[in-house]
């Protein structure tokens, strides 16, 4: 897949990091950045290979994760 080949696998294997407070350090912030980030286009990617009405179903949900704990 796709994911492997740009180094996003690892949002489907790692949960989400909690959301940083403003104390935490930047290492921390970064790591949630880049997360978040990867997740979104794991998401991207994956709904983007799904039939219209899966594509539909699933693009509510948060994670790319819980996209593919679903199917």
């Amino acid at each position: 897949m796709i994911l492997v080949i740009v180094d996003l696998h690892f949002v489907l294997k790692e949960k989400s990091p909690p959301f940083p407070t403003q104390n935490v350090s930047h290492s921390v912030r970064d790591a949630y950045d880049r997360w978040t980030k990867a997740n979104d286009k794991a998401d991207i990617c994956i709904l983007a290979s799904m039939s219209d009405i899966l594509s539909k179903k699933h693009e509510i949900i948060v994670t790319a994760r819980q996209i593919m704990e679903s199917l």
